[in-house]
């Protein structure tokens, strides 16, 4: 059933600035992260597999990760972007001649009871933001990454989201010496957990030395929380269009001025590192 809006509108430029926000701390981290792998933290070692024996190379990690500071960001990210929830369901209420105390954008880290939380902290805001908030469906399957953002501000309250490095697309140079021509030896990712790669020695190389090797690199979210192994920046922009995605809905559902496109998807550019 469609609500008509208020007469009087939200004002969702709080939650707008809120997520600006969160992007600039995105943005420092990529930044950060940046200058981290620019500083060619991985070296090569000939070596054999611990293991197995196999001949080969060793990437390891040289400078250590991770930097606390990185931590820092990802909390004022995720902070900023849970709290732009709040500011969002607050402006509704404000609109509706309430007062804002006890009014929150519910998000559940269950299946159950999401009629009884819409009541209970969307009833200052009104009917048009508890219908929009359900057509969200802000629980564990019904919206994984909202549910997502939620633990990791709730974790991030207790204890620093410390992120670990991850070392992608191994490419060791070898050979090159006494006529043997030069080929590279590729390596899978390493487990997100681990600071070292294994890359096997190509077949008629065992004995060559490498004396030259690249990579791509990644940090990631750590095992234990929510998104582990997935890769930081793009996650928390993915993290961050999620939120801008339901500014947008809740302008279109209040017929307010649009005032997400620097936020949105289109309106934003992507930094990577």
């Amino acid at each position: 059933m469609n609500i008509p809006a208020p007469s009087i509108r939200p004002d969702f430029a709080g939650a707008v600035a809120k997520v600006a926000h969160a992007n600039r701390h995105i943005a420092a981290f990529a930044q950060e992260a940046g200058l981290y792998f620019g500083k060619q933290p991985y070296q090569a070692i000939q070596t054999p597999h611990p293991d197995t024996g196999e001949p080969g190379y060793h990437l390891y990690e040289r400078l250590g990760l991770p930097d606390r500071r990185l931590a820092l960001f990802i909390g004022d990210a995720l902070h900023n972007l849970r709290s732009a929830l709040d500011h969002l369901v607050c402006a509704c209420a404000i609109a509706n001649g309430e007062s804002p105390d006890r009014t929150q954008f519910p998000i559940l880290l269950k299946e159950t009871g999401l009629e009884q939380k819409l009541l209970k902290d969307l009833g200052k805001a009104g009917p048009v933001a508890i219908d929009l908030v359900r057509a969200i469906a802000p629980t564990p399957l019904g919206s994984p990454m909202l549910a997502a953002l939620h633990e990791l501000d709730i974790t991030d309250k207790h204890r620093l989201i410390l992120p670990v490095a991850c070392t992608m697309n191994v490419e060791i140079q070898v050979g090159g010496f006494e006529g043997v021509p030069v080929v590279a030896a590729k390596g899978d990712t390493a487990p997100p957990e681990r600071t070292s790669c294994f890359v096997p020695a190509p077949a008629g190389y065992e004995g060559c030395i490498a004396h030259d090797f690249s990579f791509t690199g990644d940090v990631v979210f750590p095992a234990g929380t929510p998104l582990a192994g997935q890769p930081c920046v793009e996650t928390l922009y993915e993290l961050s269009a999620v939120v801008a995605d339901i500014i947008i809905a809740f302008e279109q559902g209040y017929g307010t001025f649009r005032l997400s496109y620097d936020i949105s998807r289109q309106g934003r550019t992507t930094w990577t590192i």
